[in-house]
């Protein structure tokens, strides 16, 4: 592997090297922080302040790919695979193929038994992780008429 060697990673020229790109996912999260007075307070749970230490884990396992492209658009939305709709579920591509449908699973891991900040705010992080860095602070900039 290797950073591509002209532009970014996510549209970049590969290296003569290494010419054939990867996919990319990216993440982007937006949180609506307006109704907190003391949002520049708030830390992750592993102890950052900074608000960049947010990542996603990406695994795709699919060997039948044209289930998966039926699954992208049928299984969305807040019931995700339990959708009535969910071609996962619904589909004979997945039953020809052997495949199983979505089920629930129980954990092999209880959660844990400590305060997490389900009802509020908590002393301490979880598992008395520390908080490590500097918060970063919001500072506006003034270029000509337009400030941010």
């Amino acid at each position: 592997m290797a950073f591509p060697a002209i532009g970014d990673y996510n549209g970049g020229v590969c290296p003569q090297s290494h010419p054939k790109a990867i996919y990319s996912v990216f993440y982007e999260f937006f949180y609506d922080t307006s109704p907190f007075a003391d949002f520049n307070r708030w830390v992750y749970a592993m102890g950052d302040p900074t608000g960049y230490g947010l990542h996603g884990d990406f695994i795709n396992g699919w060997t039948n790919q044209n289930a998966l492209v039926e699954a992208v658009p049928t299984c969305q939305g807040p019931d995700g695979f339990y959708s009535p709709s969910c071609s996962v579920n619904t589909n004979n591509i997945i039953k020809q193929a052997g495949e199983g449908s979505a089920v629930s699973l129980t954990p092999q891991v209880p959660a844990p038994t400590e305060a997490v900040g389900l009802s509020g705010p908590i002393p301490t992080l979880p598992g008395n992780n520390p908080v490590t860095g500097t918060p970063i602070k919001k500072r506006s900039r003034v270029v000509g008429d337009l400030k941010w």
